[in-house]
């Protein structure tokens, strides 16, 4: 989920769904935006939705983000 300069909310048509592997360990995970067709240039901020089967006390653990351009 991202917003943009131009458009300064998070909306879910930019959004990516991907599948993690829960086993406890960290894993490198790469979304390729240059793919979907909402993203266009500089992102203003980034959001994480949790997965949807989560329950109470679960974590998520991020331990880095990076952004990296392809062009």
């Amino acid at each position: 989920l991202w917003k943009t300069f131009a458009d300064q909310s998070f909306k879910e048509e930019r959004s990516v769904d991907f599948e993690i592997d829960p086993d406890g360990e960290f894993h490198t995970y790469s979304i390729a935006l240059s793919e979907h067709s909402e993203y266009q240039g500089a992102l203003l901020g980034i959001g994480v939705h949790p997965a949807l089967d989560m329950k109470e006390g679960d974590t998520v653990r991020i331990r880095s983000i990076s952004y990296r351009s392809t062009d």
